[in-house]
């Protein structure tokens, strides 16, 4: 069901992947939300020990973060991978699309606990 990959994208670490994407849905639907929340935290502190915080591990570490419900973390890995996504050619059309999704990102940052304390405020 999982197979050894030849080469991992940390060094000195060994990376598995599942044989097909049906059988990770599977066997990650399977995993109690609580739990998956748990591992996911687990998963991005090693990230964050093992890996460069640019680029792609900043956007698989907002990833992490997201999923274990730590959400203004992951705004700062999202932003920091919109950063780097932001370094294309000039001419690059995708660079004014991730400008753009850089500065939503950027508001959401900023307002997330606004708008959690207004939530709790209303609840009461």
């Amino acid at each position: 069901m999982i197979r050894r990959e030849a080469v991992s994208r940390i060094q000195g670490e060994q990376q598995y992947s599942f044989k097909h994407g049906l059988i990770r849905q599977v066997a990650y639907s399977s995993v109690p939300r609580v739990r998956r929340r748990e591992r996911h935290a687990v998963v991005a502190r090693f990230l964050e020990e093992t890996t460069t915080k640019t680029g792609e591990s900043a956007a698989t570490l907002g990833f992490h973060w997201r999923e274990a419900g730590a959400i203004e973390r992951a705004l700062e890995y999202y932003v920091a991978a919109a950063d780097h996504a932001g370094r294309l050619p000039e001419g690059d059309e995708r660079r004014r699309t991730v400008a753009a999704k850089r500065a939503v990102a950027f508001q959401a940052l900023y307002h997330v606990p606004d708008a959690a304390s207004l939530a709790r405020r209303v609840e009461r």
